[in-house]
């Protein structure tokens, strides 16, 4: 008698068999949840237009609905063009994480996660200066994002670090991102943000210049540390601030500024998912 096939197997050819029976779909796209949509559609609609049927979840081998990361990667062995999924780097890229590209219909955001992207300091002066009323305080997020990327830069390179060398379960996620404020007050946003930078604990520890060098070689420097830690943690903190001088503005700072636009090309982590898209096709 032949094999029962899996739940995540029969899913799977569902999946595929969509784009073939509905020609209008370019093919079917497995996401960790809905609110990746927004920043992986302008991905996909750049480089590789046309309708795309997107999946929030999906079902566990136990017959639960599931979503995230896992979950997409369950459907690793069954993946096609028909049928592909877009996930949060997370640490996997930092890690060297084999198997996650384009080759095996994964798309990664190379970046924590899709938030860092919205965070990017070029972008975000951009959107600010174009968006923002003169009568608001003078503020750079350009400046900003520079001296906190580099004040965290030292303490981020030891996380990591301690994670090669077989340090995992010691230096969780979490150890370095208690680190970073998640809130502002206005007074802490003078000389463009001094007193919040003054804020984070930082131990700059001593990384020594082989595992300096290991991770520049992944594309990792001071001036875009802040691309690659907990995107939600980023995100939530330039929400705060961009909250704190937007008030009574009239202005939505998190709609109207941080997810206005973004950009997709010009930096090595958008670039490399540009050429991931690309490379699909």
């Amino acid at each position: 008698m032949p094999e029962s096939v899996s739940a995540t197997e029969a899913q799977a050819e569902y999946f595929a068999n969509i784009p073939i029976i509905d020609r209008t779909y370019r093919a079917s796209v497995h996401l960790e949840s809905e609110e990746d949509e927004m920043f992986w559609d302008t991905m996909l609609q750049k480089y590789r237009p046309g309708k795309y049927y997107y999946i929030y979840y999906s079902k566990s081998e136990s017959g639960s609905d599931s979503k995230g990361c896992k979950q997409c990667l369950n459907y690793r062995e069954y993946l096609s063009l028909n049928f592909f999924i877009c996930i949060d780097s997370d640490l996997r890229y930092l890690s060297e994480e084999q198997g996650i590209d384009s080759d095996h219909f994964i798309l990664q955001t190379y970046g924590y996660s899709w938030e860092n992207h919205y965070c990017y300091a070029e972008k975000l002066e951009k959107s600010w200066k174009e968006k923002c009323p003169k009568k608001l305080p003078a503020f750079s997020f350009s400046h900003f994002i520079n001296e906190f990327s580099s004040i965290i830069y030292a303490d981020f390179l030891h996380f990591l670090t301690m994670r090669k060398r077989g340090f995992k379960k010691d230096f969780p996620l979490r150890r370095f991102d208690e680190s970073i404020p998640r809130q502002c007050n206005s007074s802490e946003l003078a000389e463009n943000g001094k007193g919040l930078i003054g804020k984070i604990k930082t131990d700059f520890p001593y990384v020594n210049t082989q595992d300096k060098a290991y991770f520049q070689h992944l594309g990792i420097n001071e001036s875009n540390v802040y691309l690659h830690i907990k995107g939600h943690t980023i995100y939530t903190l330039i929400k705060s601030i961009g909250n704190c001088l937007c008030y009574r503005s009239g202005i939505d700072f998190e709609k109207d500024i941080l997810l206005d636009n973004i950009q997709t090309m010009g930096y090595w982590e958008m670039d490399k998912i540009r050429e991931d898209i690309l490379a699909l096709s």
